[in-house]
């Protein structure tokens, strides 16, 4: 059974909705696109949609907790340490005196080893999953 709404059925809500207030939207043709609905009405399209699906919000990753030096986090904001031809960095350090001190420490005991301390600074996240039977010729609803 398809996920799809049709807009003639019912029209999307802010709960439908991921943070940026969008829905995926289907026009007749098939195209879709994400429609922040609440700026942008059905009637102001030449090609209405004729159909959408609702987004899910993202849910970025919980900071990690201050140390006691006093200097905290950003939200989602993290530092991690890193090693050429290692294996995937997997401690989130909350500061990057955290991450400086574990760098230097891990170069003590690997001497020819180089270890980069990274920041964090952006995060982007997919929030849904598209299936799209392209073998028929039917309506996404």
């Amino acid at each position: 059974m398809s996920t799809w709404i049709p807009t003639s059925e019912r029209l999307p809500t802010r709960e439908d909705a991921n943070k940026a207030g969008e829905v995926l939207a289907v026009d007749a043709r098939g195209h879709q696109w994400l429609w922040n609905f609440s700026k942008y009405p059905v009637d102001m399209f030449g090609l209405p949609p004729v159909a959408w699906v609702p987004t899910p919000p993202c849910t970025p990753p919980k900071p990690s907790p201050t140390d006691n030096e006093g200097e905290g986090t950003v939200s989602g904001q993290f530092w991690v340490v890193w090693a050429e031809n290692g294996g995937t960095p997997v401690v989130q350090h909350p500061n990057e005196a955290s991450a400086t001190f574990e760098a230097e420490r891990l170069a003590r005991l690997n001497p020819d080893k180089r270890f980069y301390v990274l920041e964090a600074i952006g995060l982007r996240c997919v929030t849904n999953m598209m299936r799209v039977d392209l073998r028929g010729n039917e309506v996404p609803f």
